[in-house]
């Protein structure tokens, strides 16, 4: 059996609550999205992490914008308006945290060259990589969101 992450799982839930209680089915949500209905299908199940700009498609299909895509009390998450909002917003934080990129990057778990392109806003962070800077910076999903508006 696969093992999926939890804030993955937890996301996939809270689109699940979303999306149902707006009375749509999944092919439907999907193709309002604009997202492959399959990959919909693993995203709700928590088998894959959608990246913010797949997440900004499906808080629109919602009618929410992303800080309530992810202010479900079940899964509070990260928002941003566009992955360049959210770059500068970890620079600001890392910056006033006097931390090198080495240094956040290896409190990430990840290679350095990998977390400039999300601080320049060159690649999207996944759900699951949003839970882990805010665990990292010790801020609550929602208040980042509030930042990058």
């Amino acid at each position: 059996m696969a093992s999926y992450n939890q804030a993955d799982i937890a996301f996939g839930n809270s689109l699940r609550r979303h999306r149902e209680a707006r009375g749509m089915s999944q092919a439907e949500f999907a193709l309002r999205s604009g997202i492959d209905p399959t990959y919909y299908g693993r995203i709700e199940r928590g088998e894959h992490s959608a990246t913010v700009e797949k997440c900004q498609k499906m808080a629109t299909a919602l009618g929410l914008d992303l800080e309530g895509l992810f202010s479900d009390d079940a899964n509070e998450g990260i928002c941003t308006r566009a992955d360049v909002d959210l770059g500068a917003i970890l620079q600001r934080y890392r910056e006033g945290r006097k931390m090198s990129v080495a240094e956040f990057a290896s409190l990430l778990g990840m290679e350095q060259r990998r977390y400039r392109k999300y601080e320049r806003g060159k690649r999207s962070l996944t759900v699951s990589e949003c839970h882990k800077i805010c665990e990292v910076l010790s801020v609550r999903m929602a208040d980042l969101c509030k930042r990058s508006i």
